[in-house]
C-alpha cells in the first residue's frame, strides 16, 4: 500500500517483548471481478485472486531496567512480504503479478518518564516486482527512519506523534507519524491499533487459551518500478472484516485464524511522486468482494 512502506516500521513500535519473536502468516484472497475507479463498472471480463506470505522476526539486543522498572530496547527487526497475484484473462498491463517486500531495521524504546516513551527507528528495505535479486535495482531500495514520543494516557491507551523520514520519491522527506493503541484486559475485550494501515478488533476471552474476535483490518504491499520509463509504484491494498479465533499453546505460542469477507483489494499503479500520496494520477482499478482466510503462528523464544 502507498503508506505502507511510508510506517512500516510503525507497527513493531511497541510489539517486544524481552525475548525474541518470529510470526508468519499465510492470507487468501479469492477470485473477483475487477472494476474501474470512476465508473465502478467491471472491466472487461479481467478476474483476479492473491496468496500474501507474511514473515516477522524481533530480536532484542539488549534489555536494561530504569529507577521506574521500565525497559529500555534496544533490538532488531526484520520481515519479509510476498503476494502473487492470480490475474485471468487481462490483456492490458494493469496489475503486477507479484510483489516482494524485505526489510531489516533497529529499534530502541527509551523510557523517560513514568508516562513518556522515545522510540527511534532506523530501517532499509527493498520492494520490489520481483524476487530475482538479480533484477533489483537501487530504485527499488527505501531506507526508513522515525522518532515518536508516546505517552501512557492509561494502562490500556496508548497515543503517540511524531516524524518519519524515508526516500520513498528518491530524495529524503518528512512525514508525520501517529500512533493510537488502546486494548482491554477483560474477558471481553476490544483493540484498536493505527500504526500502520488500520485494525481494529473485539471479542470474547473463553478460556487463558482459546479467545474469538470479530476483526477489522486494513494492510497491504507497495513495489517501485518502471512503466513505460516512469517512475512508478505500484500497490496493492485490501480491507477485511471476519472472525478471528486464536489458540494459544503454552505461554510462547499462539495460533490466529481468520475466516471472513474481503470488502475491496486495490491493484493499481500510479506515479512516483509526491502529488501521489494525496490524489489519483493514473488511470486505476480494484478488485471487488472476495472470500478472505488465514492462518498464523507466532512463536516467542
Amino acid at each position: 500500500m502507498k503508506k505502507s512502506a511510508l510506517f512500516l516500521l510503525l507497527s513493531l513500535l511497541l510489539a517486544f517483548t524481552a525475548q525474541p519473536q518470529l510470526t508468519v502468516k499465510a492470507e487468501y484472497i479469492g477470485q473477483s471481478a475487477y472494476r474501474d475507479d470512476d465508473t465502478d463498472k467491471k472491466i472487461s471480463n479481467y478476474k483476479g485472486s492473491s496468496v500474501i506470505y507474511q514473515a516477522d522476526l524481533n530480536i532484542p539486543l539488549s534489555v536494561k531496567m530504569n529507577p521506574d522498572g521500565l525497559p529500555r530496547l534496544w533490538a532488531i527487526h526484520s520481515g519479509a512480504d510476498y503476494a502473487r497475484l492470480d490475474n485471468r484473462n487481462f490483456r492490458e498491463d494493469l496489475v503486477t503479478d507479484e510483489i516482494f517486500d524485505l526489510y531489516l531495521g533497529l529499534l530502541n524504546i527509551t523510557p523517560f518518564s513514568k508516562k513518556w516513551v522515545i522510540v527511534t527507528s532506523a530501517d532499509i528495505g527493498i520492494y520490489s516486482p520481483t524476487t530475482r535479486f538479480s533484477r533489483i535495482t537501487r530504485k527499488q531500495v527505501l531506507a526508513n527512519a522515525a522518532v515518536l514520543f508516546i505517552c501512557q494516557i492509561r494502562p490500556n491507551l496508548q497515543i503517540g506523534g511524531g516524524l518519519a523520514i524515508n526516500n520513498t520519491f528518491g530524495y529524503p522527506m518528512a512525514f508525520p507519524a501517529l500512533y493510537l493503541k488502546w486494548s482491554t484486559e477483560e474477558r471481553w475485550n476490544a483493540d484498536i491499533n493505527m500504526s500502520n494501515g488500520f485494525m481494529a478488533s473485539g471479542g470474547y476471552h473463553f478460556t487463558d487459551n482459546f479467545s474469538l474476535n470479530l476483526v477489522l483490518e486494513m494492510s497491504g504491499q507497495v513495489a517501485f518500478l518502471q512503466k513505460d520509463g516512469k517512475d512508478m509504484m505500484f500497490s496493492h491494498q485490501y480491507m477485511v472484516s471476519g472472525f478471528r479465533p486464536q489458540f494459544k499453546l503454552g505461554k510462547h505460542v499462539s495460533i490466529p485464524l481468520t475466516a471472513g469477507v474481503n470488502a475491496m483489494r486495490i491493484a493499481a499503479y500510479d506515479k512516483r511522486t509526491l502529488k501521489a500520496m494525496f490524489v489519483k494520477t493514473e488511470p486505476g482499478g480494484y478488485f471487488g468482494v472476495a472470500p478472505y482466510f488465514s492462518a498464523g503462528l507466532s512463536i516467542g523464544f
